[in-house]
This record gives structure tokens, C-alpha cells and sequence, in this order.
């Protein structure tokens, strides 16, 4: 472990199980480099024959915007599948917090900091400057003991992140699980984590995940972990780290306990390749792996020294190094006996692709930004149900949720859990807006845009149409609150449009947060007339967009209800300055 201005960075090691073999070179693609280089090589020419040219650049800063000195930037192509692994670069920032990914291919990436929550899923171009801010991390001290008191040394303790600032829930960035810390207690039975990102934490001693007990073999490996202060996981107390702030005295009083186990029958291992299944935490931290032998279609498994509290199971099937199957999560709850019976069967994944087609009016007078809209146009899967339902980070690294289409705008998505999602795009800029998505080419084609898609187990659908227009407007000011006082938490602005024909039109609904100065800006807008509103959104609402179902238009529509004022945004117009004032209530 290493620590650079106040930013932990922890080394991983693999180890022999399939899938994180597979999930590694994806998190990481090429060793990492030393300061401000790329850890890849710098190729005149890609497999895909694009040359590289351009370059993304840009700093890490604290929340005091002084540099951090050492930080791991990771760079990754927009959707899985649509670059190779080798297109993926890490390096490390210099002595200005500065990195820089140079001669890179002409469409778009994620940018992110390891081991730092990411607060949204963001796209970045080539030619792109940007500045990643992290806030200065926190301190969690103590020591562990047996029940006597006496001090443990070589116990590991491990330090897991289990929501964000403030209580919130955490995204699904790739590195989330990289929240996670391990440490060993010294010969006084002292601990240290340093460089934690602020949010919720728990605590524990005892067995750690593999990605982070650094290959050690301890007189602990054969029991349950221990949570703070001395605690099952069901019963653990969960710790809250501030920015900067120090927690000493967290103490944990060794419990040296076997556990229980959980046990059932894995199954569905046809055609016979590798069956697994994986054991995680319900807030998704890996906990172990149990392999059946690629002859066989069905076997036991067992897992030991579980403490108690809930957690997820989850089947996979692999074939050459790619996921082909997944069992729906199956949460299991383990208190004071072991757990047996469970049956888990992967379900064949499936398979999305298509079309996007741009139409460009050359008589409109705003002129497109980009040479090459369709390399940078992303397309996305979001899944319309509740986040319990969701995969642990580490089995999404290996699903396909987004991709980026090719020269005639051809894009697929090719391992997609069986569910119910929404479609969506990220356009390269604020030229264009997404007019439809269809899917069939017959007389009647669905409207998916609005709908969302239902994919089912192991099928392909091969006949999706996007459409995306030039003219696109956008909309930008603040909203101040009537009385003057402060402007509540949660706070959003929402689009809704005032054509009757447009009411139950979802791509026609806009919404984004608002900033602490109460500032907002709304863009890749479709042009017409609009209601704007202002209103507080819960936290428990917050992975859900309002618009998203029909209760949902229903009620924004029923707010603006024709007594708010309605917004005409004319082809390529930019209005910005607008001043909302929130209304009571």
C-alpha cells in the first residue's frame, strides 16, 4: 500500500479464479506507469485501424485544490465491447497532480481516479482538459484484542466503504469495490487506515476478500471476521468518516469464531465449460469463489465460516474467457445456523444491437462540433428496477451496459442480463438530441424510447433503430427561492413538454440537479415548448428518473398543470440566464 498526498492506492493481486482473471486486465488493461506517462504502448496504428492522435489531459486536485501527487488515473474506452483491452491506459499523476493519455483513438472514455467513488457515469473526447476533484481523505485507528484484551498481532483488518458522502448510496463505478482497504495489526495490535474517502464504513478483523489480503496465510484464516466493536456483520456498527477528520479508539475485541455455512447445488452447466459461484455481502464485497470441474452439469457447493448477516449468491457460466450465463442474485440471510438447499442456475445472457442513424438539416443555422458524431455517440442500458436486484460491481466489469457504434452506426451490446431497461445516449455535444428509438422496421415499430425494452434469457434482438437530430437546444440559469431563505436539499429542475402529442413522450422530459448556488443547465434538448418546474427529489428516488414511468409523467405533468410559465426553445438556441423562482410547496 502506498500513500500519495493524502490518496490511498491499493495494489491488487489476482488470483487463480476465473472471472477475476477476466475482470483484472479490464480494471487495469497494462501495467501502470510512473508519473504522468501511459502505461500502454503508444502505437502508431490500433487493431481497428484508427490511428491515435489526440490527447485527454488533466489534473487531480484535493478539495482545498492543492495537487495530489501520485494518484492512479484510469483510462477506458465507452462500452466494453467496443475497444480492445489494450486501448486501455493507467497512469500516475506528477508533482502538479497532472496526468495526460496522448495519441489516443478519436471517440469516447471514461476518466477515473482509482480508489475515489465516482460520482457519475461521465464521458470524455479526445482534446478533452479536465480537473478530477478529490476530497482529502480520513482516518479510521485502533487496535484489536482477544477477549482478555490482550493486543493481536497479523490479524488482518479490512475497512469496507458502504455508502457514500452524507449516507447516500453508492454508484456503480467500476472501481467502487476499490473502496475497500485491507491492513495487518502490528506487534501492539494497532491498525491504520489513512486516505478514505468520506462516507459510511465498516470495520472488521479476521479473513479479508482475496483481492486484498495480499496472499498471507494467518492463524485467522479459519474464522468468521469480527466487526466493530464485536460484532456479527448482521449486528456490525457502521462507522461515518468526514473529510480530513481522524477516528481513533475504533477498537475491536476479537470474537474467534468458526461461523456457519451456507450451502445448495449449482447447476446448469450446459454445454460443459466452467461453473462458479460467487459469494459477496449484500453491499456487493467479494467474500469467495467455489469451481466445479468443466465436466461436470451440476455440483455442491459450501461455503464456510460465514458470519451472520445477508448476502448475495450469484452462478456464472464461462466459455473461452467470457461470461455466457448468470443466476439472478439470491439473497441468503445466515443467523445463529447454517443455510442449505440453495439452488442457483445461470440463465443464458442476451443480446441488443442496431442502428444509429443521424439526420442532419444543413439548413439550420448551428453547425455540428464534430467530425465523427456516430464514434462518439455512446448508447447505454439502464436497468429499470430497484438496486437490490443489481449485480455486485465486480460481476457488471463483465456485462456489457453500453457501446459505441462503428463507422455506418452499427453498435451491439452483447451480454445482457435477462430484464427490463431503458435506453439511452451520450451525445458528443450539445448540437444534437435524441429523437426516437424504435424497435422492428415494419409499418408499426415499437416505440422502445418511451417503452423501454424487455430482454429475456439468451435472446437476441437485432432490429433497434436510434434516431438523433441536429438543432438541438439548450437551457441554463439558476432557481431562487421565492422567500429568500435557503433552497432545500435534493433539489431538480424538471423539462416537461406542453404539446399535447408530446405528454407521454419520455425522450421529451428533461431533468438535472441543481448546484449549490443554485445553478442548473439542461442540454441535447429537443426543440418546442416546455413547462419548467423546480422540486426536492428523496434520496430513495434518486437512481430513478421521474419521467421514467407513466405515474411518474402523469404526476410532472399534473405540476405543471398550465399554470407555470412555458419555455419555447427554438432549433440550435442556447438561453441561458433563465431564473426560476421556486414556488412553495
Amino acid at each position: 500500500m502506498k500513500a500519495h498526498g493524502g490518496f490511498l492506492a491499493c495494489h491488487i493481486r489476482p488470483r487463480m479464479l476465473l472471472l477475476a482473471v477476466i475482470a483484472l486486465p479490464v480494471l487495469f488493461g497494462p501495467p501502470l506507469a510512473g508519473p504522468g506517462s501511459v502505461g500502454a504502448q503508444n502505437g502508431k496504428e490500433q487493431p481497428n485501424g484508427t490511428s491515435r492522435k489526440k490527447s485527454i489531459r488533466g489534473r487531480v486536485v484535493d478539495d482545498t485544490n492543492q495537487p495530489v501527487v501520485g494518484a492512479y488515473v484510469h483510462l477506458a474506452p465507452a462500452g466494453g465491447e467496443s475497444g480492445s483491452r489494450n486501448e486501455q491506459l493507467s497512469v500516475r499523476t506528477d508533482e502538479d497532480g497532472g496526468f495526460s493519455f496522448d495519441e489516443i483513438a478519436d471517440k469516447p472514455y471514461t476518466v477515473t481516479v482509482i480508489g475515489v467513488e465516482d460520482q457519475a457515469a461521465q464521458y470524455h473526447l479526445p482534446g478533452e482538459e479536465i480537473t478530477i476533484r478529490v476530497e482529502k481523505g480520513g482516518v479510521i485507528t485502533g487496535r484489536v484484542t482477544n477477549a482478555d484484551g490482550v493486543p493481536l498481532a497479523g490479524v488482518p483488518v479490512a475497512a469496507k466503504c458502504i455508502r457514500g458522502k452524507g449516507g447516500k448510496p453508492l454508484p456503480r463505478p467500476y472501481l467502487s469495490w476499490e473502496l475497500s482497504r485491507s491492513r495487518i495489526t502490528d506487534d501492539r495490535g494497532i491498525y491504520r487506515f489513512w486516505g478514505l474517502q468520506p462516507g459510511v464504513y465498516l470495520v472488521s478483523a479476521g479473513p479479508t476478500a482475496f483481492w486484498f489480503d495480499q496472499g498471507l496465510v494467518t492463524p485467522y484464516v479459519d474464522d468468521a471476521p469480527t466487526y466493530y466493536p464485536s460484532s456479527t456483520l448482521a449486528s456490525a456498527t457502521q462507522i461515518v468518516v468526514n473529510s480530513g477528520q481522524e477516528l481513533t479508539g475504533i477498537d475491536i475485541k476479537y470474537r474467534g469464531y468458526t461461523g456457519h455455512e451456507v450451502s445448495g447445488t449449482m447447476t446448469g452447466n450446459s454445454p460443459p465449460s466452467y461453473l462458479q459461484v460467487y459469494f459477496f455481502t449484500l453491499g456487493g464485497d467479494y467474500v469467495h469463489t467455489i469451481s466445479l470441474l468443466g465436466e461436470q452439469i451440476a455440483g455442491p457447493f459450501a461455503f464456510a465460516r460465514v458470519s451472520d448477516g445477508d448476502y448475495l449468491l450469484i452462478a456464472v457460466r464461462t466459455t473461452g474467457n467470457e461470461i455466457k450465463a448468470i443466476s439472478p442474485p439470491k439473497t441468503v440471510t445466515v443467523k445463529d445456523a447454517d443455510v442449505t438447499g440453495i439452488n442457483l442456475k445461470p440463465l443464458p445472457l442476451g443480446s441488443l444491437s442496431g442502428r444509429i442513424r443521424l439526420e442532419n438539416d444543413p439548413k439550420l443555422d448551428c453547425k455540428p462540433k464534430t467530425d465523427n458524431p456516430l464514434a462518439e455517440t455512446v448508447i447505454s442500458l439502464r436497468m429499470d428496477a430497484p438496486p437490490k436486484e443489481r449485480y455486485p460491481v465486480m460481476i457488471e466489469l463483465e456485462l456489457t451496459y453500453a457501446a459505441t457504434p462503428d463507422s455506418r452506426g452499427q453498435f451491439a451490446l452483447k451480454k445482457v442480463p435477462a430484464g427490463n431497461y431503458l435506453i439511452e445516449s451520450w451525445l458528443p455535444n450539445e448540437d444534437w438530441y435524441l429523437s426516437a428509438m424504435a424497435l422492428g422496421s415494419g409499418a408499426q415499430p415499437l416505440d422502445i424510447g418511451t417503452k423501454g425494452i424487455t430482454i429475456s434469457q439468451g435472446q437476441t434482438i437485432s432490429s433497434i433503430a436510434v434516431v438523433i437530430k441536429n438543432g438541438a437546444a439548450s437551457l441554463s440559469g439558476r432557481v431562487v427561492p421565492k422567500s429568500g431563505t435557503a433552497l432545500p436539499a435534493g433539489l431538480r429542475v424538471f423539462l416537461i413538454p406542453s404539446e399535447p402529442n408530446r405528454a407521454d413522450d419520455r425522450l421529451r422530459f428533461a431533468e438535472t440537479e441543481v448546484g449549490s448556488d443554485g445553478s442548473f443547465k439542461l442540454r441535447n434538448l429537443a426543440p418546442g415548448s416546455y413547462h419548467i418546474i423546480a422540486r426536492s427529489v428523496k434520496e430513495d428516488d434518486s437512481t430513478r428518473r421521474a419521467a421514467d414511468t407513466i405515474e411518474g409523467r402523469t404526476k410532472l405533468l399534473r405540476e405543471a398543470g398550465g399554470k407555470e410559465p412555458v419555455i419555447e426553445l427554438h432549433a440550435c438556441e442556447k438561453k441561458t440566464e433563465h431564473v426560476l423562482i421556486l414556488r412553495a410547496g
